[in-house]
């Protein structure tokens, strides 16, 4: 769109949308897209940016990629697995960002994995006598990467013949409360990520933990 000034010259303005934005190859986990270049209205594109929404945030449109030079027209991008993907595409300008495209008529939905790690930030929470309180960072969704999410909890004591114990929580919690257990004494714990597809790729974690002190 060009604004006629007097004078008889014409004002920059932001980029057209890029159009006949489509989805061409949805493989995998690899998603490739292609687009018209835009009216660049009196200002030289400086970047196309790639935004997606998902399964895991359908509310959100999240930045995929950027910095895509100006005479880009087609562009590969790297998803998560297990979800449901649309998009759409801007153009930016010394004078602005451009209104997004239409987002994709077709939709990339990529395959269940194994989650891609295990749970950070293992600790114990002092609690009562005789109890070990496991905590730790859920997982997002995004990194669940498929359905039947769980995580396993494993728990011995330190440099014992003690039997290993094991429990599961589902994926809502981030807890797990152990009873029975020696006061103020050193675990052996392992959390570990599950899903329907098999545990996690990342290599398992030892944490040695104290249970909760005499009140």
């Amino acid at each position: 769109m060009y604004v006629l000034v007097f004078g008889g010259g014409f004002s920059n303005d932001v980029p057209d949308p890029p159009t006949d934005v489509q989805l061409v190859i949805c493989d995998g986990r690899v998603a490739q897209l292609q687009w018209e270049l835009p009216a660049e209205n009196n200002s030289p594109v400086r970047q196309f940016i790639i935004q997606t929404n998902s399964s895991f945030k359908p509310d959100v449109w999240e930045t995929l990629k950027s910095q895509l030079p100006r005479n880009r027209t087609h562009q590969r991008v790297t998803l998560s697995p297990w979800g449901n993907y649309t998009f759409r595409i801007l153009a930016e300008n010394a004078v602005g960002l451009s209104k997004p495209s239409m987002v994709t008529k077709e939709i990339c939905t990529t395959e269940a994995e194994v989650p891609r790690m295990n749970p950070q930030g293992v600790c114990s929470v002092n609690h009562s006598p005789n109890t070990l309180l496991i905590k730790w960072q859920p997982i997002p969704l995004e990194e669940q990467n498929g359905p039947g999410f769980k995580y396993q909890v494993s728990w011995m004591r330190y440099d014992s013949k003690d039997s290993i114990q094991e429990s599961t929580v589902n994926a809502s919690t981030n807890t797990l409360l152990v009873s029975g257990v020696f006061i103020f004494t050193l675990y052996d714990v392992h959390v570990t990520s599950i899903n329907e597809m098999g545990p996690a790729m990342s290599p398992q974690k030892s944490y040695l933990l104290y249970s909760s002190e005499a009140g």
